[in-house]
């Protein structure tokens, strides 16, 4: 949990608003914005892998390599891991609703099989479960980012949507920081107060899925 809430905190550094410049660009047609996008959302998941190599080298000073060691390799994989708010906002203002959803699918299978494979493996170890499923994730990424790539069917561009985009990356990035309390708390506490926190906050997160369901009827 503290690993991912490192990673997610990682991505208030990567230009979260170009999301909302993918959606605008698919549902007004203006294919040509696609690469670009891709590009500059690349070139911004960069800086989040320098946060990740930072975060990396505090814990192994501090002493703890196993987190240390996870970080590390996420930051390598963070780049191609922190793609699918491109995707899926394309598709979503493409209306291409059938591979959104298995593209999502996917997103929410990847995290249980790595967790899935550790306890089956009997063992306690992060750089296992954090590889799995960001490498998986960044997989499933550069699948769905070809096929919208192969989907295209003009050169027009409209680069009056980047100036939205930069402001909506101002707003999501407060977003981003929620998972500081994680952090926080580690700090403070031990590691089985974190983990009964995080259990504590996940449990009736999960009745969110059933309810979010009737919400979309």
């Amino acid at each position: 949990r503290l690993a991912l809430s490192i990673v997610s905190i990682a991505g208030a550094f990567s230009l979260m608003g170009l999301g909302q410049v993918a959606i605008m660009s698919a549902a007004q047609s203006k294919d040509g914005n696609f690469a670009a996008i891709v590009r500059t959302k690349s070139i911004g998941n960069l800086v989040g892998s320098l946060f990740l190599l930072a975060a990396a080298t505090y814990y192994w000073r501090d002493g703890s390599i196993g987190l240390a060691s996870a970080l590390a390799a996420a930051a390598i994989v963070f780049p191609a891991f922190n793609l699918s708010d491109v995707w899926n906002n394309w598709f979503n203002g493409k209306g291409w609703f059938g591979m959104l959803a298995k593209g999502r699918i996917a997103q929410g299978i990847l995290p249980l099989l790595a967790i899935a494979i550790a306890l089956a493996a009997d063992m306690n170890a992060v750089l296992l479960v954090l590889l799995i499923s960001m490498v998986g994730a960044a997989l499933v990424n550069l699948f769905m980012l070809q096929f919208a790539r192969r989907q295209l069917s003009n050169d027009e561009r409209d680069t009056s949507l980047n100036a939205f985009g930069r402001h909506n990356t101002l707003a999501l990035g407060f977003t981003a920081l929620v998972p500081m309390d994680v952090l926080v708390l580690d700090h403070w506490h031990s590691a089985e107060e974190v983990a009964i926190y995080s259990m504590a906050v996940t449990i009736p997160l999960m009745l969110k899925g059933p309810l979010s369901i009737f919400g979309q009827f």
